[in-house]
């Protein structure tokens, strides 16, 4: 089987990195098609994955309009070569509509509410599209809801085991008491009109959190003055297990917060449209804590941040809702393992019966 993987994410490389592994062993064949975007080339450069880059990730939905012709004139040529025979990845236009004119499948994984524009684009052109459990929105018929997040396709326990090592670029240990906190630039397309937390707050939470332990301050965008002496660089490949042993994470990275949750770290996330993935951890687990950014939320964010760090044993609390957590959760790879090779026998077994999954959860 020969499979086209769209990567537009450094995310999207840890997703499906095992996913391509796995399937790679098995005997089939996979290409990567970038839309290049920081960090996505050091990861790619580092796995060997096969990929081919074929534009940018641009921000705004009207410049990812104007991109698409380019992308579906590379895509449809490189297809024509590689003969994939089934297409994956999130909300892509250019996906949509190659693996239409090709008359191949194109499953889709998605788990951001707010990306409406591109659903009512891509949606009718795709053939499943799979939702995390707690999926806000209905995306109609062809939807499948998991039993997952996708941050365990690569911080599930049989995948991620973290490493120490990683702590002593930072001069620290797994004893020691430590805040990840992180800033965004707020320039994706889905991030239109809003902005997060304001300067004096970035200040009062850094400093705040500070006088518990270290604070490792990481920001896309130039952070104040007052706050560059915790700006550190972290390589991309350690954030996982600095994630993993860190006391908190504070920031406004959906990804970073729930990756936090997923590897039993207590998390603040505060943003304005929130994400069903992040209220699932914090209604049903108790692992995260969600927050708008209006000026209340923002202060009160800072204060339950405070409290968390005065909590002893806090930790080994948090890996405890973890394991409650897991219990819940597929094995995502062995799941899509499964779905794709069987598909679409695969397709019609599982919306006959939804709980065939189960059968893919956490012994």
């Amino acid at each position: 089987m020969n499979i086209i993987i769209g990567i537009t994410h450094p995310k999207h490389i840890h997703m499906f990195k095992n996913f391509i592994w796995q399937m790679e062993a098995r005997g089939h064949k996979t290409l990567c098609l970038v839309n290049d975007k920081e960090l996505v080339s050091f990861f790619l450069d580092k796995y060997g994955f096969n990929s081919i880059y074929i534009g940018k990730n641009i921000a705004r939905f009207t410049g990812k309009l104007m991109q698409v012709p380019g992308l579906l004139i590379k895509t449809l040529l490189i297809s024509l070569s590689f003969k994939p025979d089934i297409f994956i990845g999130q909300a892509f236009m250019h996906f949509a509509y190659v693996s239409r004119l090709l008359r191949k499948p194109f499953l889709i994984l998605e788990d951001t509410e707010a990306a409406k524009q591109l659903h009512r684009f891509v949606i009718p052109f795709s053939d499943v599209v799979f939702t995390t459990s707690f999926f806000q929105r209905s995306l109609g018929s062809k939807e499948i809801k998991l039993k997952c997040n996708y941050e365990l396709f690569y911080l599930h326990p049989r995948y991620f085991k973290p490493n120490p090592d990683a702590l002593k670029y930072f001069s620290l240990s797994p004893q020691d008491r430590y805040t990840i906190v992180r800033f965004v630039s707020w320039d994706a397309y889905h991030d239109m009109g809003i902005s997060g937390l304001s300067k004096e707050n970035k200040i009062k939470a850094v400093e705040t959190f500070a006088s518990y332990g270290r604070v490792l301050l990481s920001s896309e965008t130039e952070p104040p003055e007052e706050l560059k002496k915790y700006q550190v660089t972290i390589m991309p490949d350690k954030m996982h297990d600095l994630m993993y042993y860190a006391t908190l994470y504070y920031g406004e990275s959906a990804t970073m917060a729930a990756e936090s949750s997923c590897l039993g770290t207590p998390a603040i996330y505060l943003d304005e449209q929130g994400r069903g993935y992040t209220d699932e951890m914090e209604e049903l687990y108790g692992l995260l804590f969600n927050y708008k950014t209006s000026c209340k939320d923002q202060t009160d964010s800072i204060v339950k941040g405070e409290s968390l760090l005065r909590t002893n044993d806090i930790k080994r609390d948090w890996q405890q809702k973890r394991d409650r957590m897991l219990q819940d959760k597929l094995d995502i790879n062995a799941f899509m393992i499964w779905f794709v090779e069987e598909y679409p026998a695969s397709e019609s077994q599982l919306r006959v019966n939804p709980s065939i999954q189960d059968r893919f959860l956490k012994q």
